[in-house]
Formats: C-alpha cells, structure tokens, sequence
C-alpha cells in the first residue's frame, strides 16, 4: 500500500527545492522590486533557439552558460534553471505553477529559507497582475511581513492563498461565486484611483455601492497594452468577461518582458503572437483583438467602452461583442450586463424546473410508484434505498411533462431552453439531449439522414453503433480502412488519400450521387484525431453536397480550449463558413483550377486531384457537419447522457422532418430526468470553468507522460507510445519539420509541441490525453495486467486494452494526486516485476522471454475488410476479385468478391489501366443480417474448418457482426467474404468475449444454396464451386441441439490461446 503521508512530504520536500530564483533590482507599477523575467529567461524566441546569460545571484552558484546552452529549455525550466539543488517542475500551466510557488513559499517560510523566499516573491509578482491587484497586495503584504519578521503573519497570509486555490476549501463563504473581468485601459488611466478616470475603479465603485447580487461578485484585471490583455485571457481560466477601451497601444517600450511566463502558455504563436503581428502590419486593433479573444475563449463576454471612432470599427465584429458603450455614459449597465452574462451561463433552466418540481408537494397519480420515494418509504425491506441515495433523487423522479417540467420529444419550456444553451456553449447550430448513449445517438443521425440504398462511407473500426444503424437505415457501407498499427494490435486513421480515392472512383462510375455520408471517428479510443478542417475542404471539393458525421464520444472536452478545438467537427464546420463568407475560397478554388488548366474539378484528372491540396467550389459548397458527443465519458453527465450537435445549412429545410421522426423512433417516451439535469448542469460547467478544466485535464496528462517516461526503472518494463509510433511520419510531416523526433518523446511533450503540433497541417495528431502504456516488455498482456495487477492490487480502473497495451485517459476530473498515485503503482508493479525476474530460475526465464516474445514479435495481422459477396453487392456484376489482397500504402481496395475467385486480386473490368474502381466495395448489410434470423438459411464451421476450407478454395459468407473484444469493433459483417486473414486473426488473438461468434458452434455462415438462389435470381452466373452439397451441412445439424452457453470451456477455447501469468 502507498504511505500517503511520505508521498506528500516527499512532494511537498521537492516543489520546496524547486522555487529559487535571482532577486533582481529594476522597479515595477507598485513601486517595488519585481522579478525581471529577462534576466533568468530566454526570450520569447527561445524556443527558436536564441538564448539570454541569467545573472550570477549572491545566494549560490549558477549552472555554467554552455551547460545551459547544451540543454534546451522546456517548460517551468525557464523560471527554474539557476539552482544547484533545483528539481525541474513538472508543471505545463500558469495557474499550477502560481499553486506551486505558492506552495513553496509555505515551505520556504515555515523552514526560514529566507534566500529563497524573495526569488519565489519576484516570480509570483510578475504572475498575480494577471489575477488582480488585491493578489498582488498579497505578495506585498508577505514580502513587507518578512522584511519586519513577522513570519506568523506571514505564513498565514500565504495560508489563507493556498486555501482559496483548493478546490475543497477555496469556495468563497455563504457560497458566493467570483469571477474576474479584464478591463483593458489606455496607460495614461492604468492604475489610476480616481474613478472618473478609470473604469476599473469606477467599476470596483459601482459594486461595493450599487450591486444588489451579493451571491455573484467579479474582481478586476487590469492592464495597459494589448499583448497583456491577450496574455490574460489565456493565463487566468477564471476570467469571464472582457471591458476594452480604445487607445490602448499594442505594447509598451518600458513594460517589462514576459518572456519566461509566455513559456508556459499554449497556443502562445497563434493566439497572442499572431494577432500582435497583424496588428503591427496594419490590421485594426480592436478588431482583432476581439476576434483574437474569441477564438481563444468563445465563452467570454467582451464589452467595449468606446469612443464613437471606436465604435465605428467594430462593424466586421459586432456579433461577438456583446454590448458597447460610450466612455462618459453611466457605467452601471455595464456592470449589470456583466453580471447578467455570467448569470445567464450559471442558467441550468431543466435543472433548476425540476429541484423546484421536486421540493413542490406533489400528489401522484401516474406512472412512477417510486415517485416522492413513497413505494421504499412504505416498504419495511427497502429502507435502504433512500440511505443510500437519499430522498432528493426519489422527489425528482417524476413522469409529468407540466408543471414546470417539459417533453424530451417535444420541448416546448426548460428542455427547449437547456438544448438553446447547449448549442451555443458546443458552437453549434443545434443540439438535442440523448438519455440512451451515444450508441442511440449515432441512429438517430444516420436515421435521419440516409436513405435505403445510400452509399455513406464509413470507417471500418468505428462503435458497432454505426453498422447496427446502417442495417437499421438499408443503407449500404461501403467500408473505409484506417492504416493498422500490427505491433499494437490497433488501428490509427482513415488516410485522406483513401478518403479522396474512394470518392473519386464513385465519381468515374457515375455513382457519386449515390455517396451521401462520411462517418468518421473522431478522436479514435486510442488518441488518434484528424485534420477535420482539411477533411471537410478536401472532400467537399470533390462532392459539394457531401454529409459528414464525427463520432466525437471521446472527445467532447476539446470545444472548450483553444488548441484542441481547432480539430472538432463544429468548430472546423463554423470557420470554413467564415471563410466562405470572407471570399477566402473564391481565391483558393481559381487558383486550383489555374494549377490544374480546367475550368472546374470535375474535369481534372482523379490522379491530379489525388496528389493535390484541393479546395471546395464556393458557389456548390454547402456545410452540412454533424456530431455525436458521450458528454458521460468526458464531461460531467450522468451514465448515458450524449447530444447530438447540427452544423447544417439545410437542416431546416431538408432535415428537421427527418430527423424529428427519428428521433422519435430511437429515443424513450420515457427519458431519466436525472441524465438530463446533469447534461444541463454540465454545459453550465464548461462555459463558466470549461478551459480551466481540460487546461488541467491536460496538465494531469503531461504529468503522468513525464512522470513514466523520465522514470527508467519503469521504461524497463512499460512505455508510454508516443506520436512516432501511432502516426506514420508520412502523415505528420509538420511536425517532423518543426519538432525533431526527440521532441515528441513523452518526457519532452509540451507546451511546445502541443501548439506546433496540433497548430500545423498534420493529417492526424496524438490526443496527450489518451496516454497508451506498452506492456509488452513485462511480459503481461493487456488484459491481464488490467484486471489482475491494476484493479486487483491497486484498485485503478481503466478499460481499454490491446495485446500488449492499456490505455489510460484523463479528464477534467482527474487530480494531481491521482496521477502521483498512479505513477506509484506503475513504478510498484515495475519494483515486483524485476523481484520476480531475480527469483527465477533459468528455466523460468526462458519461458519468460518466450511469452514476451509471443506478446511482442507474434501479433496477428489485423486483417483489411475482403469485401462483399457478390450476392449482397450491386457492383457485382462488373468486378471480379478476391478476399485476401493487401493493397498498397496499407489501404484494402477490395470491391465484390465472387466465390471462384475468392482467393485472387481484385480486377475492374470496366477499368484496366486504372485502381479506382477497386475502391467502389458498397454493399448491402440490412438483407443478410435479416436473413440470418433463418436457421435454415445457415451453417456452423469451427475456427480450424474454416481456415481448411477457406484454403481449399470454398468461399465462406458470414452472417453476423462478429466484434472482438478488443478491439471492439466488427471485424466481420453480414454478407461479408470471410477471408483467411480474418479467420487466422480469431484463431490468434486471446480475447474470450467476442460477440457474433459462438465458441461451441463456430463462425455462423449463410449455406451455399441460400447464395445460390440469390445469385440466380440476380443474374450472376454461379461458379461450379457452388452447385454441389453443402460444404457445412453436417456441422448445422449436429449443432443444431447444442445452442447454449456461448462463453468458452477450456476444450472449446483453440489451443493457440495464450493466457499470460501475472
């Protein structure tokens, strides 16, 4: 077990250590000695290379300047790389590393460590502007305190800081809630007492005098330069509204350089350098900086207070402004409209309808006998119920529709108003509640937007919600494959190479009308997240009209920062219309046409096209993006809760019908009140503290990549995979040229590579907080190492698993504690794993590195899709082909398959000289998995018979889904050839839940007579192979009794199966 008290002091003992700094000597605003960041740090250009001599401080040696120079500065480095006995900071965020100071300061003081108190001081000087003058006069207060020696005052001003930053103690009394706003003021007015000339005094006066709403206060930010303001709103997570004035220059000559603090801030280049150098090259100011802010944190509310100049350049950006005013006028409605933004954030109008519905003395006499708790208060056997959950949950547990209340499947009052709100903290059009997972949700959308024999596109390893939604629809798949990654035993992406090829062939056919979604997952279980933006362009370029739909279950805490959003269905959907708006298009689609000597695309060569960057034709192009969100996975939601997010310029007119009977058709009469009280509450969550959260979401997840991959005890054993081994190099060229390798090893990701990364063009980029650990060399598969080591000796939880990895997710619940704790058991595990090796015999040893061998270098083969009998597949009649080939750049390019040539390579006959047509492979799943449902229409074959007759040349057509667990998607589907790859996979992998498959029974295949009767009665000539007898007719009888138990006995499991020893 972990001593939780030497962990904290051993934390505690080295964030003490870490905090020296130089005390310098130039002067700040408030008249003292602020820490001059340029003397200990490199410039804003460090990160480029350049480099600045720190100064010697008095107190103890510095490491030597080619020491420095050597080793490139990463993170909290830049504040701390002075001290002998300095331990470098793991942390990547301003707002923690303003904790840790404060923190050390504790310690510094409490030890009497004077010499080290007044450098942690200066540091924290230059970082509380950002959080108030009253933080400031904090700072000031300990330093006065100490200077007289009046350390008990002082520790307990310190105290009482490091208390209002816990997230148990920091709430404010009689739950008062506050925020900040930033006032962005001319330097003549900067600071300045009198609140008739400056507005943050006049402001601090209006609420000490005015403000009837004690319950919600703000306190003030100032600055004096645009730079800073832009800084701000990045640096503190708790500022919610934004006052500008004009006249406010762009920076200041004398204002002292931020340099080391702009380390620690993501997105830095894009959201604070980018606008500064527009700015200097012309650009107006306010405009941009408003846009700027938006674009890094739309949940702010930005108010202008302007002089009539200003206000007259605020045209392009009135819609994001939320109100402007006149510098003489009265400041009181400026004051009352900030509070009222925020107000109206804090709204949860479902929620707050149903505790006042709850608290009501309600008399029932409906549905619901456990309504008011009246059934378990009346039990005598029962009781335990409410102790357990208490009587709130059963007074809300209601199935009226009035009242206050309102109807899921028509919402007239609060639902209506919580889905209003949803959409717009999601950026979206539209946003509807789902009670019944995202799995529902996925229907819904491919329901409401496809009809029987559409042509969607859908990757293969997508949720099986999809698939079972496309039986649902009669759509037919036509199925994409991602790049595989075999080591692993996982998939990556849908390249776009194999997006556009894919279009490009429906569109030689003549089918491309045919084609009318794009399911995409995104981002994947593993972390695997796309370029959406250039997704969407390149693809629109090709079919104008194209619907696309992200299943974002795994990611909808990524709208709420500023990086991560740039790769999210609905942001990516809101800034190509922008663009569209601005004409943006109109030049880039000329000079494509330019490029490629044609009047429009549809005439280009679909080679040309494959190899070009295209751009959609703004006069056909239409936005139509949707998304589905497990707001449960990430966000704060009871089990079940999703939405379903519309971008859709035709929604209103081509959808809203559609959808609406969908909706009606998947989702309950009866929906749980609970889930959606806490989807209302959770979008209140992300739009007042969303950024802060997944900040620290990330911060949890750096840590823990730090923590493992510094540790080389633990990389004896595990490793954490990084982005060079789950994106091929040719899909992150970017950020190849702007990082080296080394650079995105786990112990060096960053604030850097984060913005470099993510920011650049790279088709797919590593979600940090999907971190994957790689087992393999301990010699304990996935899924062992996940039940009997995690869970059964630590108690930690987590749930994807390969053959030879776990992965382990952060959110914006995980605490730092948690990821120490987590970081112990790794370490623990590693400590046992090395004493068991110590212990072993010679024989063991060798048995030990068999089975790591086994787990590491004997992966099977993750098999492509071989494609659809040609019963089951319109394109039929012109394709002959075969299961087993792989297509080049790791992409199956398979069509029909016909069952005497189910073992060669796929040949076009309308195009020989051309591939194009291999990637036309749609087929149909509603019929065959409808005409599995017939016993008679089916046969058994155990995993060995099988492999012998698909080998023998006998063509196998599976009747199910059949999903292993993991990796959890079909790796077969209805009507699909069942091909040797895909049987020896089963027969290699050492998963035991694998649904669709019986292990008594064998894989379940249509009989040769069913596809013999389809096959005539559709013209397609049938290969002698298939006019004789059942290949399986003895096996469907002599099984025909035997249904029951579908989980294995250990004579029913193949030989091959390995379970690993822990």
């Amino acid at each position: 077990m972990l001593e939780r008290r030497g962990t904290l002091n051993a934390c505690a003992e080295r964030r003490a250590s870490q905090m020296t700094v130089t005390l310098p000597s130039s002067s700040g605003p408030l008249g003292t000695k602020p820490f001059d960041v340029d003397s200990l740090m490199r410039s804003g250009s460090s990160r480029r290379g350049s480099t600045v001599t720190p100064p010697q401080p008095a107190h103890f040696p510095l490491k030597s300047q080619d020491t420095i120079d050597s080793q490139p500065l990463f993170k909290a480095d830049t504040f701390t790389c002075s001290s002998e006995d300095f331990l470098t900071s793991d942390t990547t965020y301003v707002a923690q590393l303003r904790e840790e100071l404060w923190q050390a300061m504790a310690s510094h003081v409490a030890t009497r460590t004077l010499s080290k108190v007044d450098g942690a001081l200066d540091c924290l000087e230059e970082i509380e502007w950002f959080w108030g003058k009253e933080c400031v006069q904090q700072v000031h207060s300990v330093r006065a305190d100490l200077k007289d020696g009046k350390f008990d005052s002082a520790s307990l001003t310190i105290s009482k800081v490091v208390g209002s930053m816990s997230s148990v103690t920091g709430s404010m009394a009689g739950r008062q809630h506050m925020f900040y706003v930033l006032v962005v003021v001319p330097p003549f007015n900067f600071m300045k007492d009198d609140h008739r000339m400056n507005l943050s005094s006049e402001l601090r006066r209006i609420q000490s005098t005015e403000s009837g709403d004690k319950t919600l206060v703000y306190r003030i930010v100032e600055v004096d330069t645009i730079k800073r303001a832009l800084l701000a709103v990045i640096v503190n997570p708790e500022i919610l509204a934004v006052c500008i004035q004009d006249n406010v220059p762009i920076e200041l000559p004398m204002t002292r350089s931020l340099s080391g603090l702009e380390g620690f801030v993501r997105g830095i280049d894009r959201f604070v350098e980018g606008p500064i150098n527009k700015m200097k090259l012309g650009a107006p100011i306010i405009p941009t900086l408003v846009r700027s802010m938006k674009q890094c944190r739309r949940a702010v509310d930005i108010y202008c207070v302007c002089t009539g100049m200003g206000l007259a350049s605020l045209e392009h950006v009135d819609h994001l402004v939320k109100r402007a005013f006149l510098p003489n006028d009265d400041h009181s409605d400026l004051h009352e409209a900030i509070l009222e933004g925020v107000r109206s954030k804090m709204r949860c109008p479902f929620f707050e309808a149903l505790r006042l519905y709850a608290d009501r003395p309600i008399g029932v006499f409906h549905a619901l006998a456990i309504s008011r708790g009246n059934s378990v208060r009346r039990s005598k056997w029962i009781q335990f119920l409410i102790d357990f959950y208490g009587t709130a949950l059963f007074k809300a547990e209601s199935s009226a529709t009035c009242g206050g209340l309102d109807s899921l499947l028509d919402p007239h009052g609060s639902l209506l108003e919580a889905q209003t709100l949803a959409a717009r903290a999601y950026d979206a059009s539209y946003a509807f509640f789902v009670t019944n997972g995202t799995s529902t949700s996925n229907k819904i959308v491919i329901q409401a937007l496809t009809r029987p024999n559409d042509v969607v596109l859908i990757d293969r390893d997508c949720h099986k919600s999809h698939h079972y939604a496309l039986v649902l629809a009669g759509a037919r798949p036509c199925y994409l494959d991602a790049y595989p990654l075999h080591d692993y035993s996982m998939y990556g992406g849908v390249t776009l190479h194999n997006i556009k090829k894919t279009l490009l062939a429906y569109r030689s056919a003549g089918r491309l009308s045919d084609v009318r979604l794009l399911v995409i997952t995104n981002c994947t279980f593993d972390g695997i997240v796309y370029n959406v933006k250039r997704l969407i362009e390149e693809c629109l370029a090709i079919k104008p009209d194209l619907i696309f739909l992200f299943d974002e279950a795994w990611f909808a805490y990524a709208g709420f920062h500023p990086i991560l959003k740039t790769r999210t269905a609905m942001h990516c959907a809101n800034s190509i219309r922008r663009e569209l708006m601005e004409r943006k298009y109109h030049h880039l689609h000329a000079a494509l046409l330019d490029t490629l000597k044609v009047s429009s695309l549809e005439e280009a060569d679909p080679d040309a096209l494959l190899s070009r960057r295209l751009y959609p034709n703004p006069r056909k192009l239409k936005v139509r993006v949707y998304a589905t969100q497990s707001t449960h996975k990430s966000l704060t939601s009871l089990r079940q809760g999703s939405m379903v997010l519309v971008n859709d310029d035709l929604f209103e007119s081509h959808v809203h019908t559609s959808f609406k009977e969908s909706y009606y058709t998947h989702m309950s009469t009866s929906p749980n009140y609970q889930i959606l009280a806490t989807l209302d509450v959770g979008r209140s969550q992300m739009e007042l503290e969303g950024y802060g959260l997944v900040e620290r979401q990330l911060e949890a997840a750096f840590l823990i990549r730090n923590a493992l991959g510094k540790d080389s005890f633990v990389s004896k054993f595990f490793r954490i995979l990084g982005p060079h081994d789950m994106v091929p190099a040719s899909l992150r060229q970017s950020s190849l040229q702007e990082s080296s390798l080394s650079g995105l090893a786990n112990e060096q990701m960053n604030v850097q590579t984060l913005e470099e990364v993510w920011l650049s063009d790279d088709e797919f980029v590593l979600d940090p907080t999907r971190i994957t650990l790689y087992t393999g060399n301990s010699g304990l598969d996935g899924e062992t190492f996940k039940v009997k080591w995690l869970m059964d000796k630590y108690g930690v939880q987590i749930n994807k698993t390969s053959r030879n990895s776990v992965l382990f997710m952060t959110n914006i619940g995980t605490t730092r504690s948690s990821c120490i704790f987590l970081r112990s058991c790794i370490r623990h595990c590693a400590q046992e794993l090395e004493m068991r090796r110590l212990l072993s015999s010679r024989r063991e040893l060798e048995e030990l590195q068999q089975h790591i061998s086994w787990i590491v270098r004997d992966c099977p083969a993750l098999p492509d899709f071989s494609g659809f009998h040609c019963a089951f597949s319109q394109s039929a009649q012109m394709i002959t082909g075969k299961a087993n080939q792989k297509p080049e750049n790791l992409e199956a390019n398979q069509s029909a398959v016909t069952p005497d040539t189910a073992n060669s390579p796929p040949v076009c006959r309308e195009d020989s000289k051309s591939n194009f047509k291999m990637y036309i492979r749609d087929g149909d799943v509603r019929e065959p998995f409808y005409l599995s449902y017939d016993e008679e229409n089916v046969e058994y074959h155990t995993l060995q018979e099988a492999l012998k007759l698909i080998n023998e040349g006998i063509t196998l057509v599976g009747s199910t889904f059949i999903i292993p667990y993991p990796p959890g998607f079909p790796i077969s589907v209805p009507g699909q050839v069942l091909s040797a790859a895909i049987v020896e996979f089963m027969i290699k992998i050492d998963v035991k839940e694998i649904h669709g498959f019986d292990w008594k029974l064998g894989l379940r295949c249509f009989k040769h007579s069913l596809l013999r009767s389809l096959m005539e009665a559709r013209g397609i000539p049938v290969p002698d192979c298939m006019k004789h007898s059942e290949c399986g007719a003895v096996r469907s009888e002599r099984n025909s009794s035997s249904r029951g138990s579908s989980t294995p006995t250990s004579t029913d499991i193949p030989a091959v199966s390995v379970t690993s020893v822990d």
